[in-house]
């Protein structure tokens, strides 16, 4: 399999394709019209629907490789020509990041509280009514806003990654030390103990991060790598996959979640990197590109619309929810890349601001 085409090659179009529907796929996931809460009152009962139960369930929990890949290959790419990862490396990385993750992160965190100031003054009665008013704020909340939560849930995932770079040195130490154990730990502990309730600390992150680290760092190549072993890999996560949902809504449901998301990750990487040797498709750099603004966007729009769609529009059946569901992830996706397209041709200033450049 994949003699014709160098290796190198795919695995650059491979991270450049994956991008885009993995973030299809956070925008699947946080349209979660269960969840939804207007005024106190919540409109829909999973456990009434059973078939959108477990569609959701399948996307939610046995596809979680979302940002566990993302992980990955920032790690991957933040070592990535950096044969000796000198001090200069890691400044001119961490300044280059600073413009790409912390300037985003701030915008966007204002945006999102100036967007909730007004609604929540002009229309009250459509907010869940479990937040704190804007105008009511303390230091606390805006700690929480700019931080703990933050206050656009997405956000989290920059705050984390950007964490881990600034870390980076540790890490380049023991992988280049201990090879691959500190990442096996690092991953042992996030599927036995879940994530830290320390604000910037993410052992998911460590874990997937330091695994692209280290195939960066070791100088391997990881389509190359995994894809003599690939039907094995899909079997393993089959029976995985299987056993999960068997384990729904049990106890130990959480810890087989994070056990099946490393072999998913490579399942999604072996084929994308299938798909490209066979020319089923082919890496696009405006959807790469695109990405990152649609991740960091979708937040306000999804909720927004997932509260329209409860409220006004009749779903009875799970078949409704699920066609629904889709269309509203589509009208996402679509509203975030024309906006990207739009804002890349007219404004580049502004996108700097909002999608560090890219």
């Amino acid at each position: 399999m994949m003699k014709e085409l160098p290796y190198e090659q795919l695995q650059s179009d491979t991270i450049k394709l994956v991008r885009f529907p993995l973030i299809v796929g956070v925008v699947m996931f946080h349209m979660a019209f269960e969840n939804i809460i207007i005024a106190g009152q919540k409109f829909i009962n999973i456990a009434d629907f059973p078939v959108f139960d477990y569609y959701k369930f399948f996307f939610d929990r046995v596809l979680a490789v979302r940002i566990p890949l993302y992980f990955f290959i920032s790690g991957y790419l933040f070592f990535n020509r950096a044969d000796h990862f000198t001090k200069s490396d890691y400044v001119k990385k961490i300044k280059r990041r600073i413009d790409t993750l912390v300037i985003p992160y701030i915008s966007w965190i204002t945006i999102t509280i100036a967007i909730l100031a007004l609604q929540q003054y002009f229309f009250g009665d459509f907010s869940s009514g479990q937040q704190t008013p804007i105008k009511e704020w303390g230091l606390y909340e805006v700690y929480n806003a700019f931080w703990a939560g933050p206050i656009s849930i997405p956000l989290w995932f920059v705050r984390d990654l950007f964490v881990i770079m600034v870390l980076s040195p540790c890490l380049y130490f023991l992988i280049k030390r201990f090879k691959l154990i500190p990442v096996l730990i690092f991953t042992i502990l996030w599927i036995v103990i879940g994530n830290t309730d320390i604000p910037g600390i993410s052992l998911c992150g460590l874990a997937f991060f330091g695994f692209g680290a280290y195939f960066s760092i070791t100088k391997r190549n990881f389509v190359q790598t995994f894809a003599p072993y690939s039907w094995k890999i899909y079997a393993i996560f089959a029976i995985l996959a299987l056993l999960l949902v068997l384990l729904k809504g049990t106890d130990i449901e959480p810890y087989f979640k994070r056990l099946i998301t490393p072999v998913g990750s490579i399942c999604v990487v072996l084929i994308c990197s299938h798909l490209l040797y066979k020319k089923v498709c082919r890496a696009s750099d405006t959807l790469a590109n695109a990405s990152f603004f649609i991740y960091v966007y979708h937040s306000l729009p999804t909720a927004v619309l997932a509260k329209l769609v409860v409220k006004f529009v009749p779903m009875h059946s799970s078949f409704s929810l699920i066609c629904m569901h889709l269309v509203c992830t589509t009208i996402i996706v679509v509203v975030g890349l024309l906006s990207y397209l739009f804002i890349r041709k007219y404004s580049p200033l502004l996108l700097k601001l909002l999608s560090g450049g890219r």
